[in-house]
């Protein structure tokens, strides 16, 4: 690449950059307009976010002028519904029916790490959050790049901050989004817990999409916990406090 790092490319900016160092997709490509394709879920468990996500995406073009490296960019979506199986096949479709050289998304994490193992067989660039450190651990290529903060970097940040306002709060039960995202941060907050003095006293994983959490409030609070933590995110989040709420934790 020219020299150039994983660092460099950040520093000057996704798109752009991809195309200015020259990814062997980007160099391969013939169009007049570079295709763009954002990946989001407007069903499934994060429905709520894929809009959001989809309008941020579409006001950072319109602020570029919808261009990159002097070529015109054609924004496209597609809906993930939450799912690397469906994720997976309409990120290949785009790349190879559309001609798509840039995928933005998905933002569960499991779905992203889907969508890496394609960005890295049809050599085209892949820009994404996520959660969970296979991103840019042990399946990390140089066709993928994550924005978001790292597992560690987020449960320490929560922990350590929740801890200095709540010092006596030892007694924690933990409440996990089943997929690679709700492991990650599950491991490092039993880790940074342990130099608060924090006692896990229980945890529980629901599938993603759960709608039913009143079993796992429950649960918990037959533990007599200080804290229920929630680690899960958008819909499943919602819900999950609503019922922690309505139970009076």
């Amino acid at each position: 690449m020219g020299g150039y790092t994983r660092r460099d490319v950040l520093k000057l900016g996704g798109g752009a950059a991809a195309a200015g160092l020259g990814f062997p997709a980007v160099l391969r490509a013939q169009q007049k307009e570079v295709i763009m394709l954002g990946l989001w879920s407007f069903t499934g468990a994060f429905s709520d976010v894929g809009p959001v996500l989809d309008r941020g995406m579409k006001l950072a073009l319109d602020e570029r002028g919808m261009k990159v490296q002097g070529k015109s960019i054609k924004y496209i979506t597609r809906d993930d519904e939450t799912k690397a199986g469906s994720a997976t096949r309409r990120a290949e479709e785009a790349v190879d029916s559309d001609g798509a050289k840039f995928i933005i998304g998905p933002w569960s994490s499991g779905v992203a790490l889907a969508v890496s193992e394609v960005a890295k067989r049809k050599k085209v660039f892949h820009y994404f959050s996520g959660g969970t450190e296979d991103i840019s651990g042990a399946r990390c290529h140089r066709y993928s790049f994550q924005w978001a903060a790292s597992p560690y970097t987020a449960a320490k940040t929560v922990v350590d901050t929740f801890m200095q306002a709540n010092p006596k709060a030892k007694r924690w039960h933990l409440l996990v989004a089943d997929y690679a995202f709700g492991w990650s941060v599950e491991k490092y907050v039993k880790e940074v817990g342990k130099g608060h003095g924090i006692e896990f006293v229980g945890a529980d994983r629901h599938p993603l999409g759960e709608r039913e959490f009143s079993n796992y409030v429950t649960k918990a609070a037959g533990h007599k916990p200080d804290v229920v933590v929630m680690i899960n995110f958008g819909l499943d989040a919602v819900t999950g406090a609503r019922e922690i709420f309505n139970f009076g934790l």
